[in-house]
């Protein structure tokens, strides 16, 4: 089976357009109060931390804090609400939702003080004691703040996939030929590696061609795989010695 390659392998002449990752303030202000992470992050890398951010009842916390009173260090609240993000992110919504309350479940037992955790209890399971509206609001609060960050972060990469797709088929129109094939670019000014590059590129076929330059990962790699492997692989070498395809891998 041949493997086939990712947007980040795949390069022209023309100036790629790439879609700017979300800033940490902005996730910080999505989830009122994200941890500071960075995009390699395992948000929650510890199973009992992970365990208790998958509980629904509150018997059922209490008993797990109980048993376990060091998950109110801040970096656990923290982690579990990065995690509430993450899931938006991923559509997992129902995930979102019980990870933000998990989390500042944690984060109203740590703010009561030593005996947090059983007075926060006990005022959710006192009926009509204020405390549980101030709570729920919380997580409700918090819960819509993150649905709207992920849904705004969902239609920005939307319109940056149209926009870009748009730009693709623009530079083809550019690049297309009387005789149906496609040139990139070239001028008296151009350098070596320019010209050495549109020489190649004169050599890949038509669809190949076309797909390099739409930046269509899902044209190159049916192209690819619709190939034979020596043809696979005169392809693949020969835009690779000019730049068209980068062999590095996503964590490089």
């Amino acid at each position: 089976m041949k493997e086939g390659f990712s947007k980040s392998q795949v390069a022209t002449s023309a100036e790629p357009t790439s879609k700017p990752a979300p800033t940490e303030a902005e996730s910080n202000a999505a989830a009122g109060a994200t941890p500071e992470t960075d995009d390699d992050d395992v948000y929650i890398s510890d199973p009992t931390v992970d365990a208790f951010s998958k509980l629904t009842t509150l018997d059922v916390s209490y008993s797990h804090l109980s048993r376990a009173p060091w998950l109110l260090d801040e970096k656990y609240s923290d982690q579990i609400l990065a995690e509430a993000f993450n899931a938006g992110i991923r559509g997992d919504l129902a995930r979102t939702r019980v990870c933000v309350h998990q989390s500042l479940l944690l984060q109203y037992c740590r703010l009561l003080g030593k005996d947090g955790v059983r007075l926060f209890f006990e005022r959710l399971r006192t009926k009509g004691h204020k405390g549980q509206e101030a709570f729920f609001t919380d997580v409700e609060s918090t819960y819509a703040r993150i649905e709207k960050r992920v849904g705004e972060l969902k239609r920005e990469e939307e319109e940056a996939e149209r926009k870009e797709k748009e730009e693709g088929e623009a530079r083809a129109r550019a690049a297309l030929q009387p005789d149906g094939t496609y040139a990139l670019p070239v001028t008296e000014e151009s350098s070596e590696e320019d010209l050495k590059r549109a020489e190649v590129f004169k050599e890949l076929p038509v669809a190949l061609q076309r797909a390099l330059l739409t930046q269509d990962i899902d044209e190159i790699n049916a192209f690819l795989g619709s190939s034979s492997k020596e043809d696979t692989e005169k392809y693949v070498s020969l835009a690779t010695s000019v730049g068209l395809i980068s062999l590095s891998t996503e964590e490089d």
